[in-house]
């Protein structure tokens, strides 16, 4: 006997409550986890990514970890492009970081489920669209894909 579907968080009152409790909420910053003003900038664009009360106090560790790594990552990619892959008719070393920072980078991103199931990420994009019609959150373009913020870029 096929089980019912349920219906997700995102359609009753109780959830809408929290979102509107939370719409005035900063992303809050972890604890023992510095970021500077670029992982800040990214480290919010992660967060808005889902309601407020679906983050749990691992994931936004998580996610300032994700973002210290892509500022990191990104510092290094330039660096590798101003150095060339290839150094003195060998191998590059920052090729091997790059490598090894982005592969954790998207180890990371799974941890977190970024990017979702298709069921998944329906119920965080209703969830994360609710939050955003409260005048919150990142912005999308008209397919759907999460626009960066044009005043994230840690390379300036």
């Amino acid at each position: 006997m096929p089980r019912p579907q349920r219906r997700s968080a995102s359609h009753n009152v109780q959830a809408l409550t929290m979102l509107a409790r939370d719409a005035g909420k900063a992303a809050p910053l972890p604890d023992g986890i510095p970021l500077n003003a670029d992982a800040i900038a990214y480290y919010r664009l992660l967060w808005g990514m889902r309601a407020p009360s679906d983050w749990k106090p691992a994931e936004l560790a998580l996610i300032a970890r994700v973002a210290n790594l892509e500022v990191e990552l990104r510092r290094e990619e330039q660096r590798l492009s101003t150095e060339g892959h290839v150094v003195g008719g060998r191998l590059n070393p920052r090729v091997r970081a790059v490598e090894v920072l982005g592969r954790r980078h998207v180890r990371y991103l799974l941890l977190l489920r970024l990017p979702a199931t298709p069921t998944e990420a329906r119920a965080i994009a209703n969830r994360a669209a609710q939050f955003r019609g409260l005048g919150h959150g990142p912005a999308f373009d008209d397919r759907g894909l999460l626009a960066r913020p044009p005043a994230f870029d840690p390379l300036t």
